[in-house]
C-alpha cells in the first residue's frame, strides 16, 4: 500500500518516514519487475521478429528511462 507508512504515522504515532526512505522503498519494489518485463519482452522480440536490431535502442532507452534519440 502506497500510503501505509504515512497512515501508520498518523494512526499509531510511529516516526514519519523520510522521503528518501519512502522513494528508495518504492524504487526497490517497482524497478526489478520493470527490468525483468523489459528483458522478457526483448527476448521475445529477438526470437519472433526479423527487425529486432531496430528495437535495441528503444530497449536501452526504456531500461534507463530515457527517450530514444529520434534523429
Amino acid at each position: 500500500m502506497l500510503a501505509l507508512p504515512f497512515a501508520r504515522h498518523h494512526l499509531l504515532g510511529t516516526p514519519l518516514p523520510t522521503l528518501k526512505d519512502y522513494y528508495l522503498r518504492r524504487v526497490t519494489r517497482i524497478e526489478p519487475p520493470y527490468v525483468i518485463a523489459l528483458c522478457v519482452y526483448m527476448v521475445v522480440i529477438l526470437f519472433t521478429q526479423a527487425d529486432w536490431l531496430a528495437r535495441v535502442p528503444n530497449f536501452f532507452a526504456s531500461l534507463f528511462m530515457r527517450t530514444p534519440d529520434l534523429r
